[in-house]
């Protein structure tokens, strides 16, 4: 299940700078091949996949493809990380703070927010990713799907002792220590933190 915002500026607003953007999110980014492994730092029809390297999570997508219309969408997996919930709100802020007055629309349902309220939803968005975790492991046992979930780097397939402990866990944080370090060995971000993004094309 995604939850996506569309992000418009307001009169007098900014079009961002997507290397300003990652530099002061602390974002790094790539795309995802066919078999949805990430390329990192590539991007695809001005799109891309954001991920903390201190903290990954299952990847945050980021269209900028309207941007000289002063349009972007950002949207998160749920469930997800509490941690990438976290980055998902600082980079709808640091939108808001780059471009000036901003209008925030979730496309699925078309419920309007502001920065202030999406920041004071974080232990909302807390209680229902829980929920969702728990929902995603009984939907897939009950039409004996795999357990697998797409995280920022590739798709993961759950180990039984972790599906035993998720589906019926209180909070979220070995879900979030178990997709970090799955992912960490492939993790290369200190050679290419330096590498920025093409922000002619």
């Amino acid at each position: 299940m995604a939850f996506t915002l569309q992000i418009k500026k307001r009169l007098f607003g900014k079009n961002i700078e997507i290397n300003e953007f990652l530099k002061n999110t602390g974002m790094r980014f790539g795309s995802y091949d066919d078999q949805e492994m990430l390329r990192i730092g590539e991007s695809v029809d001005h799109s891309m996949v954001l991920y903390n390297p201190r903290r990954l999570g299952r990847g945050i997508f980021f269209d900028y493809k309207n941007r000289k219309k002063g349009s972007y969408e950002v949207s998160m997996q749920i469930p997800t990380t509490p941690a990438e919930i976290r980055d998902f709100i600082n980079i709808v802020k640091e939108l808001e703070r780059e471009i000036g007055r901003i209008d925030i629309k979730r496309t699925e349902n078309g419920k309007k927010y502001t920065v202030s309220e999406l920041e004071t939803m974080v232990y909302e968005f807390d209680i229902y990713n829980l929920k969702r975790l728990h929902e995603f492991i009984e939907d897939n046992e009950k039409n004996g799907v795999p357990q697998i979930m797409t995280l920022a780097f590739f798709p993961y397939k759950f180990k039984n002792d972790q599906i035993l402990y998720w589906k019926t866990c209180d909070e979220m944080r070995d879900f979030e220590d178990a997709i970090d370090e799955v992912q960490q060995p492939y993790n290369f971000y200190e050679g290419t933190e330096g590498r920025g993004h093409n922000d002619s094309i």
